[in-house]
């Protein structure tokens, strides 16, 4: 159970502070996880529009982790469905993968491969672990 806990305080004060980031930066943040773009596209306010907005989403997703985490006996379910949308995104990230190919840049390929785990590994084993705590509590 503590592994869990930890996990999942992990994967919350990492959205928050990612998330922080990209309200607060925009896209010129994403210049260091190895996007490949000029100065003046990373400027574009399309772009910034979006990772502003994204931000603040993945900023409230690791509040809504820390929110269920207060009480995770009861909140079992809740973290759970908010981890099957992390696990959905990183199915897109896949399927972005397969759209556009993988990043030239050794940063973007060591963002895509931590976030893939975190997405399609680690959040899975969170969410049977969460469904066993729910199961035996009758939820």
């Amino acid at each position: 159970m503590q592994l869990l806990r930890y996990s999942l305080w992990f994967i919350a004060i990492l959205a928050c502070l990612t998330g922080a980031m990209d309200i607060l930066v925009g896209a010129t943040a994403q210049a260091n996880i190895g996007i490949a773009l000029s100065k003046d596209q990373l400027l574009d306010p399309v772009l910034n529009s979006q990772i502003h907005f994204l931000g603040a989403i993945w900023f409230g997703y690791g509040l809504l982790l820390i929110y269920g985490l207060q009480d995770l006996g009861q909140r079992a379910s809740l973290v759970a469905g908010a981890l099957g949308f992390l696990i959905l995104g990183g199915i897109g990230r896949l399927i972005a993968i397969a759209q556009s190919g993988v990043p030239e840049s050794t940063a973007g390929i060591g963002f895509i491969i931590f976030a893939l785990v975190v997405e399609l590994l680690l959040a899975p084993v969170q969410v049977i672990a969460l469904r066993r705590i729910s199961s035996s509590q009758g939820e």
